[in-house]
């Protein structure tokens, strides 16, 4: 058998509950204000923070790739102008090979 508390007990237990959870909130409401702004312009300015440094280390991420890109660029150009030149010569050996046989039939 479970006992259970008469009505005017519980009320009284409930009026209690009621009354320090009023008290705990008026003595909090202040502090928890000052706290929550606080918690939220820490989170803010941490924000900010590391923005700015994944911004910096991106920023000299691509610095860096076109620093290489502008060290390297003499020798694609380079690479590219020689591929362009063999093409041209392997175009001309061809040509000459169709029509060497034409002249000589």
């Amino acid at each position: 058998m479970e006992r259970t508390l008469g009505p005017k007990r519980q009320k009284e237990i409930d009026d209690h509950a009621a009354h320090i959870k009023e008290e705990n909130i008026k003595s909090l409401s202040g502090k928890a204000q000052i706290t929550d702004i606080g918690a939220r312009w820490a989170f803010l300015v941490s924000g900010f923070l590391y923005g700015s440094m994944r911004l910096s280390i991106l920023k000299r991420g691509e610095r860096r790739r076109l620093d290489e890109l502008e060290r390297t660029r003499p020798e694609r150009e380079a690479k590219i102008a020689l591929e362009k030149k063999m093409k041209q010569e392997a175009e001309t050996r061809e040509l000459e090979n169709i029509m060497s046989p034409a002249t000589k039939a």
